[in-house]
């Protein structure tokens, strides 16, 4: 019985014996048996000695030489080397390029697998840096083969523009090509259509995730030029994709959802070409024939109106260049064709280098005791909440160490997605940003958050098991940071913060802290914790001034305590606070979190009674709600306000709402008017802000709860903002909501209203303006609602 099928090898060629004769001779080495598979070399009507030289070429492959009378281009070469093959699987290979010795015997092993299967994508590396390093490169390689591997989501993500279309990277059997008359027209990009035609008819296909074949980068390539000829075979390809999605739809073969897709990959034809005309042309008057061109043949084909409607569902860079692109030119004719062409090059232009992200995204790891996870961020979208995105799975093993490197590519993917508009965990998220964040081609670790056991010693109403289920780290925390450290991913990291379970109770938790502190004696720690056992080595980096503790509180009497965290232990959490704020107070956070059960006047006046009790109020106060609520209800929006005028009563520095309250006491979903008044009075003391009293401010933080409070706030639909502070460069270079952003050190020698809107970090602000001379009275204590 024969186990190994048989193939046809499709070579076109013009021109370019040299490179086929070393393509043959890497044929030659193959790690599979001659006798089943043979060599077709089109010779698409050479000028020089090409097929003098071919025929000549001595081996004991089989060869069969095609000449061709005229030049037709790859597609019709590779039409006849279709016609002419005897064997059951196609492959197609450019002249220039090489594949690997077992590039036949691999895809022979997977066939004999499943004998269903009758379209089988591989991976692909450059030959002419053919290192470990550059396989390794995000941009080298195929990042689609998982598509392959489910009809419905190939052919989605192949009409949305996600996948390439070279049809070199794909065995298919013959019997395909012949029953459905699937061949390639003349032109350039002959092989878009022709391999959507392929996935289109297969029925099965799959992806072998190694790599086969070896490509040659051309400065004369397709991909490195543009003509009329480009554009043409570019659009041709896709109108003829339309035809084949527009019959099936209409033959209920295709749900009329993949119509959909196909307008996203419109967007994405457009997108691409505008993107090529301007990277490879930069003569004027050729740039406005060529876009000029891309408009008039697009218009041909396309319904406006549904392009317009896709590019309003999704935010993504070709969706912004296609509707600017095809608005500038609606608006253009031929008299300010060069000032419209102008604008399309200047718009580009600003978009170079920025895409969606987030700070997390690009520089925060969470390790989780069984995954990886890129934030913790949450927020809702249509009603669900969202957010603690992973980005890595970690199957369970001792001495598993995560990598810097299987971080740093599943966090490229995850961006890739963002930015290709492909269904992710991060849709929806309020926290991203179009802007130029850096490339993603180094890990640098900013800020490493470890949540990496879910033991805990509470049992709060708010939480859940999946923070204390018992569960220790599937993997060697120790050695992964050490990993991690030895790779140079932590050279930038600042913030390291310690949550998950109560990290205090966390097994060797003194000694991964202490052995941190030892490899990076600079950075920050935050703990979150509950304050029930007392830590050595906390109180050793409070004395260092090297930590920050926030403690959650939830309650003002035993009871309530009891009922929202599980256990009576107020006494000692007490206890243990004011032990860790007699020696650094600014260092210590106390939250109210408002959950069920424990929002009334009197559960937050009897938190405050004991805040004073125990003379706490030299601490920091962050006010803070239930996530898994996406609304705030009128009642608990007054009582966090009353909470935080309460606090001030009692001469707290710092009160401040966190970014949960932050996202929903202002939104346009909270049909609320607050009677300041009314609240003040039950309080005692004014500590609301009032916009009269301020001509402008100064925002410090350039974030999202600035952003948040800017836009929706009452307070500056009448006072201006002047300005931001930011230390980060970025930012100052970029301006931030329309106004500029200066460095920290502007305020000096400054008599302005400052607002600090930053609510993490807050006590070393503090001594940041302290250190610089800032005045305290300028620092703006009332709230702003």
């Amino acid at each position: 019985m024969n186990t190994n099928n048989t193939f046809t090898l499709i070579i076109p060629t013009y021109n370019s014996s040299t490179f086929v004769c070393k393509c043959l001779d890497n044929l030659n080495k193959q790690d599979y048996l001659k006798s089943n598979f043979e060599v077709i070399i089109i010779d698409d009507a050479s000028q020089d000695n090409s097929i003098d030289v071919i025929n000549a070429y001595e081996s004991d492959l089989d060869i069969k030489v095609i000449p061709l009378e005229e030049n037709g281009g790859p597609g019709i070469a590779r039409n006849a080397g279709i016609d002419n093959a005897k064997y059951d699987w196609i492959l197609f290979v450019d002249s220039d390029d090489l594949v690997e010795k077992d590039y036949l015997s691999s895809l022979n092993e997977v066939i004999l697998q499943d004998e269903d299967i009758d379209v089988l994508g591989f991976n692909w590396a450059r030959k002419s840096d053919d290192s470990e390093e550059s396989r390794k490169d995000f941009n080298v390689g195929r990042r689609d083969g998982k598509f392959l591997l489910n009809k419905d989501e190939l052919l989605e993500n192949y009409l949305c523009a996600r996948m390439d279309g070279s049809v070199i990277y794909t065995a298919m059997k013959k019997d395909i090509l012949i029953n459905n008359e699937i061949r390639f027209f003349k032109g350039i990009h002959e092989d878009i259509d022709f391999i959507y035609k392929v996935y289109h008819y297969a029925k099965k296909t799959n992806y072998l995730d190694k790599v086969l074949y070896l490509k040659e980068h051309r400065e004369d390539s397709i991909i490195n030029t543009i003509s009329l000829k480009h554009i043409e075979g570019y659009v041709r390809a896709w109108k003829e994709i339309g035809h084949v999605v527009s019959s099936a739809v209409e033959s209920s073969i295709l749900n009329p959802r993949y119509l959909d897709d196909y307008y996203l990959g419109l967007v994405g034809m457009i997108a691409s070409r505008v993107k090529e005309i301007n990277r490879n042309e930069k003569e004027p008057k050729k740039l406005e024939e060529l876009l000029k061109y891309l408009y008039k043949i697009s218009l041909e084909f396309i319904d406006l109106e549904k392009i317009y409607q896709t590019t309003g569902k999704y935010t993504t860079s070709y969706c912004k260049i296609t509707k600017f692109f095809l608005k500038t030119m609606e608006d253009t004719n031929d008299e300010n064709i060069s000032k419209g062409v102008s604008k399309i090059v200047d718009y580009i232009k600003s978009l170079e280098g920025k895409s969606w992200s987030c700070f997390d995204l690009q520089s925060s790891v969470f390790l989780r005791s069984n995954e990886v996870n890129t934030c913790c961020r949450r927020f809702f979208v249509n009603n669900e909440r969202q957010g603690d995105v992973t980005i890595l799975d970690i199957p369970k093993a001792k001495d598993e160490i995560i990598t810097g490197e299987a971080i740093l590519n599943a966090k490229k993917e995850l961006h890739h997605k963002i930015n290709t508009g492909i269904p992710n965990p991060c849709d929806g998220c309020p926290y991203l940003e179009y802007k130029d964040w850096g490339s993603l081609n180094k890990l640098d670790i900013q800020y490493i958050s470890f949540e990496h056991h879910t033991v805990c010693n509470l049992r709060c109403s708010y939480c859940s098991d999946e923070y204390y289920g018992g569960a220790q780290a599937f993997y060697n925390v120790k050695e992964t940071i050490k990993e991690l450290y030895e790779k140079k991913s932590l050279d930038k990291c600042h913030t390291v913060v310690w949550g998950g379970g109560e990290p205090t109770v966390g097994k060797d938790f003194e000694e991964i802290i202490e052995m941190f502190c030892e490899l990076l004696p600079n950075v920050k720690h935050r703990i979150v914790t509950n304050a029930i056992k007392k830590s050595p080595a906390v109180i050793n980096l409070l004395k260092n001034d090297k930590i920050q503790i926030t403690t959650s509180i939830d309650s003002g009497s035993k009871e309530i305590f009891k009922e929202v965290r599980g256990r009576d232990e107020l006494d000692k959490v007490f206890d243990n606070l004011v032990e860790y704020a007699n020696i650094n107070a600014k260092a210590v956070t106390i939250k109210y979190l408002f959950t069920k059960g424990n929002g009334t006047k009197e559960d937050i006046q009897g938190f405050v009674d004991l805040i004073e009790q125990y003379n706490l109020n030299t601490c920091l106060f962050q006010i803070s709600m239930d996530f898994k609520y996406e609304f705030i209800d009128n009642k608990s929006v007054d009582n966090m306000i009353i909470l935080y005028g309460l606090l001030k009563k009692i001469n707290c520095d710092v009160v401040f709402f966190d970014e949960i309250i932050l996202q929903r006491i202002r939104s346009k979903d909270v049909k609320h008017k607050i009677d300041i008044k009314a609240i003040c009075d039950y309080v005692g003391i004014d500590f609301i802000a009032s916009p009269a009293d301020y001509k402008s401010i100064v925002i410090w933080g350039a974030s999202g709860n600035a952003k948040n409070l800017s836009k929706k706030s009452n307070f500056f639909k009448e006072t201006d903002i002047a300005y931001f502070i930011d230390s980060n460069i970025e930012k100052q270079e970029a301006g931030f909501c329309k106004k500029e952003v200066k460095d920290p050190s502007f305020l000096i020698g400054k008599d302005v209203p400052l607002l600090i809107t930053a609510v993490q970090g807050y006590s070393s602000i503090l001594k940041g303006l302290d250190k610089i001379g800032f005045s305290k009275s300028n620092i703006i204590d009332k709230l702003i609602i």
